[in-house]
């Protein structure tokens, strides 16, 4: 049986279409503040990617830098 965390990135996935969905995250020339310009299905996906990292790095039990796939979604 899947986790409720499991359950709920799922959900995530499935109940926002990712040619809908945009994302995007800027900073400032000093690093310091930053701008999220995404419509819901965007920061919907996003929370899901966010979650299913939070997974990967439980199951590594050490920090090392998150690295994300290519979305057509998600713009930098």
């Amino acid at each position: 049986m899947p986790s409720d965390l499991e359950s709920s990135i799922r959900f995530l996935e499935e109940t926002n279409d990712p040619i809908e969905a945009f994302f995007s995250y800027t900073v400032d020339d000093t690093g310091e503040y930053g701008l999220i310009k995404a419509n819901k299905e965007g920061l919907r996906l996003y929370a899901a990617e966010l979650l299913r990292k939070s997974q990967t790095l439980e199951e590594q039990h050490e920090e090392k830098p998150l690295f994300f796939a290519d979305n057509a979604w998600m713009y930098s």
